[in-house]
């Protein structure tokens, strides 16, 4: 472990979509954000979808299994979540 964290960004792909699904889905705040763009036109579905993490590398080798939905609402405005 190098004590610094890393960021890891994880897109939505036909391999991962049900568990990205599944993500935003615990997270409601993004699940709104992203029910609202797509209604209005600006996203296309969740393939157009990227979350970041930022956190030790052991943390983000869970993927998208890193986020602590609990914590997920506090995010800083910055659109990362400290995993």
């Amino acid at each position: 472990m190098s004590g610094q964290p890393e960021k890891r960004a994880f897109a939505c792909t036909r391999d991962n979509l049900p568990e990205f699904r599944a993500a935003v889905r615990r997270w409601p705040e993004l699940d709104a954000l992203v029910k609202d763009l797509h209604s209005s036109g600006y996203l296309p579905g969740l393939r157009a979808v990227r979350i970041e993490l930022t956190g030790p590398s052991e943390v983000l080798a869970q993927g998208l299994g890193a986020i602590d939905f609990q914590n997920a609402p506090s995010a800083p405005n910055g659109g990362s979540h400290e995993a």
